[in-house]
């Protein structure tokens, strides 16, 4: 039963109240005794006698218990206080009994449903009016947890999370430091390779690739992946041996594409520009070169996290990773190689040269302390001095070009013009022939490009 329905039978009960209350109060004829109509006639229906006030007082002349009492009707042996008695009763009764049923009825109500009601209903969450977040709503939000809403935020983990990777971060100067070192050492023994150059165009390239950081951030081992991705990924491999007269670093930028060698000087030239410290190795045995590049490291912890960073950005196993130890004790660290043109990942070898990796020739970036004179006219370097030309007795290498050395002593001489031979004949007599030296090849021999008389 609804709310209409319990008010509807709340009504039905008063008007049955009302009527029975109406009961007890029926007026008589004080004539004949009939009942009178409730609607206050002037004279009784049944004998006429008329009604001076109406049925809601005694006619005149009347008394006044009688006109409250009706006079016993004809033949009836029962009193009239004994009829209104049963009447009275009988109203009560009829009352209680409706409001009995009305109670019934409402108590039944109660416990049978309707079609819009349940009586064990679905729980589902509450939904508030408003746009406010609420569990259930499929979004894990503010004040929403895996615990107190897994619905929305999903359960929660039963295994202990991943603890976060350390990160490799080398003390700035101390990578200074071992760069200055590495660079002071290829220049007093000729280590030297003038092609590797991190010059201002290098370097504008370089930013270009790194990952952008914030100040006070060397990422060195990021910078150095994110280098060799680049070379590997936009520098085309070309055929051809390594020689002095390969392309530049900036012919092999402009061109996209070089041999085993010009890529290994190129991304040795990128690496040194942003900070790193890297070096090419050339392997005659297996005809190949490529770059190394030198992680500083306090213990085998500090590898283990370069070989775990590797290993996790390239997919790759720790048994496919090489590195070599630095051979000079002053310097603490390792060289990985950096094979864009054999490999696939920092730390591998191609298998043909793995059997002569550490006994390759190693060339480093040597700056040149004298290229800042004015029209490089004094591009030589011999003990600290610039020179316009190597002075007599030294030479220079081809790969440093610009470092001064002296000559051996069995080859005491060198020549002007000639920077990169020393002779065992003075330039006075430069013709060597029998273990003697002539100023001209004596006759019937002639000379040779290594002055020779032959």
């Amino acid at each position: 039963m609804d709310e209409n329905g319990l008010e509807k039978a709340i009504h039905a009960t008063e008007h049955i109240f009302i009527i029975a209350l109406s009961d007890k109060c029926v007026k008589h004829c004080p004539e004949c005794g009939s009942k009178l109509p409730r609607r206050n006639p002037k004279h009784c229906p049944e004998c006429g006698t008329a009604l001076a006030t109406g049925a809601n007082g005694p006619a005149a002349g009347t008394d006044a218990n009688a006109a409250v009492q009706p006079a016993q009707p004809p033949g009836s042996s029962r009193p009239v206080e004994q009829n209104n008695g049963a009447k009275v009763a009988t109203i009560v009764g009829s009352v209680v009994l409706s409001l009995l049923i009305v109670i019934i009825i409402f108590a039944v109500s109660q416990f049978q449903p309707d079609a819009q009601q349940d009586i064990f209903p679905t729980v589902f969450p509450s939904i508030p009016a408003s746009n406010a977040p609420y569990c259930g709503d499929g979004l894990c939000q503010s004040g929403e947890n895996c615990a107190s809403c897994p619905g929305d935020c999903g359960g929660c983990l039963t295994s202990t999370p991943k603890p976060a990777d350390v990160q490799y971060r080398p003390d700035v100067q101390l990578v200074v430091n071992y760069s200055q070192q590495l660079q002071g050492l290829a220049t007093k023994n000729g280590w030297c390779d003038y092609k590797i150059n991190p010059d201002i165009s290098i370097k504008t390239q370089a930013n270009a690739i790194i990952p952008k950081t914030g100040s006070g951030s060397f990422n060195y081992l990021d910078n150095s992946i994110a280098i060799y991705k680049w070379v590997k990924e936009n520098i085309q491999y070309e055929l051809g041996s390594s020689s002095y007269s390969s392309q530049t670093d900036m012919e092999t930028l402009t061109v996209r594409g070089g041999k085993c060698d010009e890529q290994a000087r190129l991304l040795a030239s990128l690496i040194l520009s942003v900070g790193g410290i890297a070096r090419v190795i050339t392997i005659s045995e297996c005809s190949h070169a490529f770059a190394e590049v030198f992680f500083p490291i306090t213990d085998e912890s500090d590898k283990t996290v370069i070989f775990q960073k590797i290993r996790q950005e390239f997919n790759i196993k720790a048994s496919d990773m090489y590195s070599s130890n630095d051979t000079d004790a002053n310097i603490h660290g390792i060289w990985i190689p950096f094979d864009t043109a054999g490999t696939t990942s920092p730390g591998q070898i191609l298998s043909e040269c793995l059997p002569s990796y550490t006994k390759g020739s190693t060339k480093f970036f040597c700056p040149n302390p004298c290229a800042s004179q004015p029209d490089n006219l004094y591009f030589y370097v011999e003990k600290n001095n610039c020179w316009r030309a190597c002075p007599p007795g030294t030479r220079t290498y081809r790969g440093s070009q610009y470092i001064c050395h002296a000559c051996p002593s069995d080859y005491p001489f060198s020549y002007p013009g000639d920077p990169y031979l020393c002779h065992s004949c003075s330039p006075s007599t430069p013709w060597f022939y029998n273990g003697l030296c002539y100023g001209n090849c004596p006759s019937g021999t002639r000379g040779n490009t290594d002055n020779y008389c032959v």
